[in-house]
């Protein structure tokens, strides 16, 4: 099933939805216990991890020790200095 069909139109409409938690709220008498920040940190991480767990991304340090994350799929980096 497409997902028009299933969730109406505008489902993708990313542009100008505006995601809300007041049914939540109201219905649930629930209100979040981590702040934003927090969360999108949170989040950023566990991907990032699994991302690098998975092998679609490569960690290491550079010359001036910094971590460097590199995707698999890059083609390798040319050392200018060398050339």
């Amino acid at each position: 099933m497409e997902s028009r069909s299933y969730y109406g139109a505008g489902y993708q409409d990313v542009q100008h939805r505006r995601p809300s938690i007041r049914n939540a709220r109201r219905l649930l008498k629930w209100t979040p216990s981590v702040g934003l920040e927090q969360a999108v940190e949170c989040t950023l991480h566990f991907f990032l991890k699994e991302a690098i767990r998975c092998g679609e991304f490569d960690v290491h340090q550079d010359a001036s020790r910094h971590l460097v994350l590199s995707c698999s799929d890059d083609p390798p980096a040319v050392d200018s200095k060398s050339s």
